[in-house]
């Protein structure tokens, strides 16, 4: 019957101005699609203006069309998943959470109808772009003088992986639909595509490059993906994430690497220190799973990767501090682990004023290497930790630069504290000298924590 009245007719009846003309064409173009032959599939790929017929049917007054549009482009993106690449770059996900919101039961139904489809979709449509980056960034790409993929060639195919990619990252970044990525295979081929793009001809993966960035930031950036499917992520995207922030030849890659782990990590460190509650058996068996898989991460992809981070260039040292002073909250012991990495000379010489890397978290690691009796006294002194923390305290009084003030006092109390049970006091002249009267003046902050840390400070260097 299709192949008789012709896709093309279809299509143009759903154009009608008569509602139940395109009422009645839109059950038919439902089922031409469920039933398409080869003669209807090769039909379709003349129709150029059917993605905006069926976007534009989305806000049509009748809600039965409504639910069939979405009918019918499901059924079109299982044909073909350029369909749905093209639909979704011309606004399909906001369009289809608008029809969510309507108040029917048919609706609905055709709504939870795409929402079940929605993973193979996906998984249609990473296979697809994982394909397109592997002839970009493959064997083939090094060959670009072939018959089969000229400059020409590579540029369309450039295009059309990165409009798919900004399809996916439409779906991700939907309320309605992101769980749909959480598969295991969706998320291992989204890692698998950042190391195999930073082989790639710049100018034609860029773009693409960018909106994978902006897919993992999205994942990085929704709890629901992130507590969904937390082996496949610690498992499968950290592992890439720690590699590539490393090997990558570009620093805006591995700028990204070491934002999107960061955000990781601290997540993850998050929901464990926030699971401290009673929970069901279940449940505390997820968490204590996460909280193995996160270490063991910390263990063999991340503190070994400190000497370099913290030597690259802005701001990937920054990430690195705020990173590793929350492993160290979530697990102390690993504190000396971190000093055995050699890494105490660059934490006590972040201490000047105008270093780039002379922040709350560096000021926080300093404290924590000067608490552990892993770390030699003597070595501490050796790097000027005294002089160093006595200067940036007194800037910091100076300037009342007040997300200083706290962390800054909680250092020179960690460092009296060890000068006073294992050295000379006299190694405490220049910060007594200095900063007394300072200290003795955020006595009076209005900041019981400040206030208080100061008059610990003033009673142990009096």
């Amino acid at each position: 019957m299709t192949d008789k009245i012709g896709m093309r007719a279809i299509v143009a009846f759903l154009s009608e101005g008569n509602a139940k003309v395109q009422q009645h064409f839109g059950t038919v173009f439902i089922i031409a699609l469920s039933n398409a032959s080869n003669k209807s599939k090769n039909a379709l790929l003349d129709e150029k203006k059917i993605v905006n017929t069926l976007i534009h049917l989305l806000d049509h007054g009748s809600h039965v069309i409504r639910g069939k549009v979405v009918i019918s482009i499901v059924q079109l993106s299982k044909l073909q998943i350029n369909w749905f690449v093209q639909l979704c770059n011309s606004k399909l996900i906001g369009m289809v959470e608008r029809v969510n919101k309507i108040q029917d039961a048919y609706v609905s139904h055709c709504v939870d109808y795409f929402g079940s489809n929605m993973s193979m979709l996906v998984e249609s449509l990473v296979g697809q772009i994982s394909d397109g980056v592997e002839k970009l960034c493959g064997r083939r790409s090094s060959a670009q003088g072939s018959r089969s993929y000229h400059n020409s060639s590579l540029t369309t195919l450039s295009q059309d992986t990165h409009l798919g990619c900004k399809a996916l990252l439409g779906v991700i970044t939907s309320s309605l639909f992101r769980m749909s990525c959480a598969s295991d295979s969706t998320l291992s081929k989204i890692g698998e595509l950042v190391l195999k793009l930073q082989k790639g001809p710049v100018a034609l993966v860029l773009e693409i490059k960018n909106t994978i960035f902006n897919i993992l930031e999205a994942v990085a950036q929704h709890p629901d993906i992130l507590l969904s499917n937390p082996g496949a992520i610690l498992g499968a995207l950290v592992p890439v994430l720690s590699i590539s922030m490393i090997n990558s030849q570009s620093g805006d890659t591995r700028f990204l690497c070491a934002k999107v782990l960061c955000d990781m990590v601290l997540f993850y460190i998050s929901e464990i220190y926030g699971s401290t509650e009673v929970c069901e058996p279940a449940e505390e068996a997820r968490y204590q799973e996460i909280e193995r898989l996160l270490n063991e991460q910390i263990q063999e992809n991340i503190l070994p990767n400190l000497p370099s981070l913290l030597n690259d260039e802005d701001p990937i040292p920054l990430y690195s501090l705020k990173m590793l002073i929350a492993i160290l909250d979530f697990n102390p012991e690993l504190t000396s682990v971190v000093s055995e990495l050699g890494l105490l000379p660059n934490f006590i010489s972040y201490l000047s004023l105008d270093h780039p890397n002379n922040n709350v978290h560096n000021l926080r690691l300093c404290k924590i290497m000067t608490s552990t009796m892993e770390v030699p006294l003597d070595e501490l002194l050796k790097y000027g930790i005294v002089e160093r923390a006595a200067s940036v305290l007194s800037y910091t009084c100076e300037n009342m630069v007040e997300a200083f003030m706290e962390p800054s006092l909680e250092l020179c109390f960690a460092i009296i504290s060890r000068v006073l049970e294992q050295g000379d006091r006299k190694s405490l002249n220049v910060m007594a000298e200095t900063c007394i009267q300072k200290i003795v003046n955020l006595g009076k902050h209005a900041d019981v924590g400040v206030s208080e840390m100061a008059g610990k400070c003033v009673s142990m260097l009096s």
